[in-house]
């Protein structure tokens, strides 16, 4: 569940960077010190990589953990496993029988 809210309601919305050079991407072309922006929301939402319905609240979703909310290989967000503890035990307290 946890995987699926970071997924769903992404913590961080967008990066902004800086283009080093020249290059065309899917044919638009971009110039050196253009600024460019990854949306995290949009790649948690590609239903490339989400084949149920991405834009759906689903619990047990097949390999949700593939999600961008914390980034990607080597700029991925060292915090990101104490992020996901957080949320699982404010759930289990929240979800507490008693």
């Amino acid at each position: 569940m946890v995987s699926e809210i970071i997924r769903w309601q992404t913590p961080l919305a967008c990066m902004r960077r800086a283009a080093k050079q020249d290059v065309t991407l899917n044919g638009q072309s971009i110039k050196q010190g253009d600024k460019v922006v990854m949306w995290y929301a949009s790649g948690n939402r590609d239903e490339r990589a989400f084949e149920q319905d991405p834009d759906q609240f689903i619990i047990d979703r097949k390999n949700v953990r593939k999600h961008l909310s914390f980034g990607f290989g080597v700029h991925r967000c060292m915090g990101n496993r104490l992020a996901e503890l957080q949320l699982r035990i404010l759930w289990e307290e929240i979800l507490k029988e008693g």
